[in-house]
């Protein structure tokens, strides 16, 4: 018998009511890779937990159709570690299931042969490091690691890509194509999602927000987008194409009552016989006009990207912004040696390497020194704490941290898909991916003419990351960001320096 996952009319709501996925089926069958895309807030996550244990869902969504699984077992990958393996060191977490389990050393030649098989170099099984120090990339490959010892059939990922790097990216798209397991991942990696998945679930919030759909594509992601987008403008054409023969059809209607109503008014009172007619003939006319203003020529307005535009900024193309030269430490321990950048008013530069090597702290050195010479710039980190107040609402964070009057802060949070709802409570409550967009409707509201951001796309969708590219397209101001998304660094014009054996290079 075949393994299959079998989705059938389900439908996930949050506490408030609202619908994010309303009557989904589909069916997965052995060896299938699926992606989920859509925008944040939309019920991935929630639908892949549901999916893995329906009660990991219960204090915040209802669920309601059936989830029947015929794989012999299932394994979730997190978006992030749970907290409570941030203090243990490696062999604690690969040795043990629970935190409190004694450690099975035997495990290890079992972990020997898992990374052989995967393309994983076995030292680093034997890293003397706790979890929390490890990189994004090697925290992400030991978590499927210790997934794969129990040899799982279908395997849940939430956001792998999210905290790894370039390197580790390129291993977990060969991990997934190769991969005899059934994968059904969220991703905001296009690529990614192009290389791996040969089926797609979209979740949307079509008519501003109020609509769930869904649908299911068996093509690569740049096919649908654009076979999405052609289909819309398709319908909308045929649409106004109706809608015109539709009017033309209520306008000679409108002639035919005009005309009744004129012959009635006009006929003598001593032909009641042909009154009686034109009255009958009016009532027909009438009916087939109400008839006819009851048809319907709308479609769904899709869910559209975020909208994101800055105003011209910007230091004058030879104003010398930075002239970094200096070592990078974190504490005692030297990143990169003699690290030399400079940086103009119109420049762009991404500065990229492998997890660890120390971009995201010369990033932070290069905004304190922006800082002491008082330039006008704005740094978003990669946790959004460092520049959010979880605490409070968007629109509160918004009031007190820009110039923007309520209705600008209203319009402009309501231009990054947040609900008025979402708008009122607080940051912390929200989704990463609605957490990034705060904080770059806030960069917005701020126009500095220096932009510093670590790892901007992280958390945006798919559909969502192009708008950002072309905001940082046309930004006139100077631009600094780490990335490790290949669609970025494809995309943007940039000079490229990589950090690598404790050095920085231009490419």
């Amino acid at each position: 018998m075949q393994n299959t996952l079998q989705v059938k009319n389900v439908t996930l709501s949050d506490i408030s009511g609202k619908v994010m996925v309303e009557d989904l089926s589909f069916i997965i069958n052995q060896k299938d890779k699926m992606a989920i895309i859509g925008e944040e807030g939309n019920g991935k996550s929630t639908l892949l937990k549901a999916i893995y244990n329906p009660m990991w869902i219960e204090q915040y969504a209802k669920l309601s159709g059936t989830i029947d699984m015929q794989f012999s077992l299932v394994a979730y990958l997190a978006q992030k570690l749970e907290a409570k393996w941030n203090a243990c060191f490696l062999y604690e977490y690969l040795l043990r299931d629970e935190i409190d389990e004694e450690c099975d050393y035997n495990r290890y030649q079992r972990y020997e042969e898992i990374c052989a098989s995967i393309h994983i170099d076995n030292e680093l099984l034997y890293k003397d490091q706790k979890m929390s120090s490890l990189s994004g990339g090697e925290r992400v490959k030991m978590q499927i690691v210790k997934m794969l010892y129990h040899q799982p059939d279908l395997l849940l990922m939430d956001e792998p890509t999210n905290d790894i790097d370039l390197e580790t990216i390129e291993w977990l798209t060969t991990f997934i194509k190769e991969s005899d397991a059934t994968i059904v991942f969220i991703s905001h990696d296009i690529e990614l999602i192009d290389a791996c998945a040969d089926v797609i679930l979209h979740l949307e919030q079509r008519n501003k927000r109020n609509k769930p759909v869904w649908s299911l594509h068996y093509e690569n992601y740049h096919s649908y987008a654009k076979n999405r987008n052609e289909k819309y403008e398709e319908d909308v054409r045929i649409t106004q194409k109706e809608k015109r023969v539709h009017k033309a059809k209520m306008d000679h209607m409108n002639d035919l009552k005009n005309k009744v109503t004129h012959a009635h008014n006009s006929v003598s009172r001593q032909n009641p016989a042909m009154g009686r007619l034109l009255k009958k003939k009016m009532r027909v006319v009438k009916g087939i006009e109400r008839r006819m203003s009851e048809e319907d020529f709308s479609i769904d307005t899709y869910e559209e990207s975020i909208h994101l535009k800055l105003a011209d900024t910007g230091y004058p193309a030879g104003k010398e912004i930075i002239h970094f030269e200096q070592d990078v430490y974190i504490q005692d321990r030297l990143l990169v040696q003699d690290a030399n950048l400079e940086m103009y008013g119109k420049d762009k530069v991404a500065l990229i390497g492998n997890n660890g090597t120390g971009k995201s702290v010369m990033l932070k050195a290069i905004y304190a020194m922006m800082q002491e010479k008082e330039l006008d710039v704005i740094y978003m980190p990669q946790n959004y704490e460092e520049l959010l107040d979880y605490q409070v609402s968007p629109i509160d964070f918004m009031l007190e941290k820009t110039t923007l009057l309520l209705a600008d802060v209203q319009t402009l949070l309501g231009s990054i898909h947040l609900s008025v709802r979402e708008m009122s409570e607080p940051i912390g409550s929200l989704s990463e991916g609605q957490k990034a967009k705060v904080c770059l409707a806030y960069v917005i509201a701020k126009n500095p003419k220096v932009l510093i951001m670590d790892e901007p796309t992280r958390n945006i969708s798919p559909l969502s990351k192009p708008v950002l590219i072309e905001l940082l397209e046309n930004y006139k101001g100077a631009l600094l960001l780490t990335t490790h998304d290949r669609f970025v660094l494809d995309s943007l014009n940039l000079s490229i320096y990589k950090i690598e054996n404790q050095k920085l290079y231009k490419l």
